[in-house]
């Protein structure tokens, strides 16, 4: 770059180190997680070769299969590398700006292919401010940055600069949705710029691209509020990091790339489908935090990482172990058998006694089983149902959490192998009922806001082997809460009756199942009014039961309506 700076301007002034390209190969997996961890984006293969097709992984020489290999990426000239990291190379020093010619000039002067620039040679860029501050319309044009300031501040961006809008279908809507707040990375040989999309969708990259630069969707937000991981059946050490997907190569006009990303039809277990309900779990995970903002419940916490699994034994189920957020973190090959990876399913003895070793499900907030073909509410209506579990474990802390952890690891195991329903049939004393609140909690909430986000553009639900439409059982009800309100503890078929799901909604609607017509649930639901945030006042870590549960609303009543008669004859009638 120092040569091409003077062959063209007759000076390397200004041409200084600005970045390191580096290699560095963590030893252990607690050395893997932090550098999963870092702003930085790191790469498999070397950054100096070209990528002709993308794909799963690159064999490096001399790395086994699940050996953690060299990891490449381009740092700032600043840059030293954690403690501890042995295994660091320094591979050039490099100097990357947003000079086209300059750095055209670099390609031609070591034989390498370069694109033109219109009007050619004799067309060249002034010397740019980088190189000469001095220079004429410097630093007032400089200011801000980004090409003799063409692409600074507030201004539109340039042509070379990649910018655009991440979408995802979704299916209730039949519109594309913005992907709120996910990283995106631009490439192309050693320049590296990487952003985050805005809730619109819209990322704008701070360097410019002359040549044809290479864009990745990494699900991940902004200081790690959430990271979405992915369980493969080889070469471990790639789960420890968010999923990823090239959108493609982009050349010419950068300012208004468009992808959209759209779930399978046919496979529930396909790259597609993964990345669509990737998609799916950072908008729902911030559209959480709003709805229960509003509601003035809790948020989940900072750094949620969830892992999506094909593997799982029961599709479409959801655990919230919060491993990641745990002082004292459980990993139960009981817990992975059953929500991550079924071992007839995965039939991969490698893979199980990778999981059981617990470094990487300790670092596990919530798992989901993505190999199912649904419709973006009921994607929802789990994820936020999950969700409500780690906003609820912000109230209860440690030791509450690792209670219901071990009551579910017992009632799984109590019924041998794999049963449809993992939570027992309410007779395990304190173990089902610290089950019991919390299970029929995250219900609740979970469609509650499936409600509030779809009405009556929901899809059929069914729960108690009842199938539920928009406007099905009470006219004017989404299917979401046609489910909540025609629960019933007494519909015999159903084991997990026990567990109350329509209890929170009875004490917030003003409809009486008892009386209503059509009589469908023998409840006495005369309470009416509450909201969603005096209830969950009544939820911490001392509300180990419904029957807890029930004296704390009566307690706290004075806050609604005075209704103590007509609490208790609900819960008498849910059984508590």
């Amino acid at each position: 770059m120092q040569q091409a700076a003077i062959s063209l301007y007759g000076t390397s002034h200004g041409v200084v180190t600005t970045h390191l390209y580096i290699r560095i190969k963590p030893q252990t997996e607690e050395q893997l997680k932090e550098i999963s961890n870092s702003e930085d984006v790191f790469f498999d293969y070397p950054l100096d070769y070209e990528l002709i097709q993308d794909g799963d992984y690159y064999p490096q020489p001399n790395i086994t299969e699940n050996e953690i290999p060299w990891l490449y990426t381009v740092v700032e000239a600043n840059f030293t590398p954690p403690p501890n990291f042995t295994n660091y190379e320094v591979l050039q020093q490099l100097y990357i700006s947003d000079d086209f010619a300059l750095e055209n000039e670099a390609l031609r002067l070591t034989g390498n292919p370069i694109e033109q620039l219109c009007g050619g040679q004799e067309l060249r860029m002034p010397v740019p401010c980088t190189v000469d501050p001095t220079g004429p319309g410097c630093p007032l044009e400089f200011e801000g940055g980004g090409g003799g300031g063409t692409n600074g501040g507030t201004r539109p961006p340039g042509r070379k600069t990649p910018a655009g809008f991440i979408r995802v279908r979704d299916t209730n809507f039949n519109e594309d949705m913005p992907v709120r707040r996910t990283r995106v990375i631009a490439r192309r040989f050693l320049k590296i710029d990487k952003t985050y999309t805005n809730d619109a969708g819209y990322f704008r990259c701070t360097k410019s691209f002359n040549n044809k630069v290479t864009v990745v969707v990494k699900f991940r937000s902004q200081n790690a509020e959430t990271t979405t991981r992915a369980l493969t059946g080889a070469r471990f050490w790639q789960m420890w990091f968010p999923i990823k997907h090239n959108i493609g190569k982009f050349s010419g006009t950068l300012n208004n790339i468009q992808y959209t990303f759209l779930n399978d039809l046919q496979t529930g277990d396909s790259k597609r489908n993964l990345h669509w309900w990737a998609a799916q779990w950072m908008n729902s995970f911030y559209e959480y935090k709003a709805m229960a903002t509003a509601e003035n419940i809790a948020s989940p916490p900072t750094n949620t990482v969830v892992l999506l699994s094909t593997w799982t034994s029961f599709r479409g189920s959801g655990s919230a172990v919060m491993n990641n957020h745990l002082l004292f973190p459980t990993v139960s090959s009981i817990l992975v058998n059953y929500y991550v990876a079924s071992p007839g399913a995965a039939a991969q003895a490698t893979l199980m006694n990778f999981l059981y070793n617990g470094a990487f499900m300790r670092g596990i907030d919530i798992t989901l089983g993505s190999d199912v073909i649904w419709k973006s509410d009921k994607v929802k209506a789990l994820m936020y149902h999950e969700i409500t579990h780690a906003a609820h474990f912000t109230k209860v802390g440690d030791s509450w959490w690792n209670n219901l952890v071990a009551a579910e690891i017992y009632t799984i195991a109590a019924q041998g192998g794999n049963p449809p329903n993992p939570y027992g049939n309410g007779t395990d004393g304190a173990i089902s009922d610290i089950i019991a609140i919390t299970e029929s909690w995250a219900e609740h909430i979970g469609h509650w806001f499936a409600d509030a986000h779809y009405g009556l553009l929901s899809t059929r639900q069914r729960n108690q082997y009842v199938d539920y439409d928009n406007n099905g059982i009470v006219n004017g009800l989404s299917s979401h809460l046609n489910l909540l309100e025609d629960f019933s503890p007494f519909r015999t078929t159903d084991e997990a009756r026990w567990i109350p799901y329509g209890i929170h909604y009875d004490m917030i609607d003003d409809r009486n199942d008892q009386i209503s017509l059509p009589f469908r649930v023998n409840v006495d639901d005369a309470v009416l009014n509450f909201t969603n945030q005096q209830l969950f006042n009544a939820i911490d870590n001392t509300t180990n039961s419904i029957g807890i549960y029930r004296n704390k609303l009566l307690l706290q009543n004075p806050l609604a309506p005075n209704q103590n008669t007509q609490i208790n004859s609900l819960f008498t009638d849910y059984g508590y």
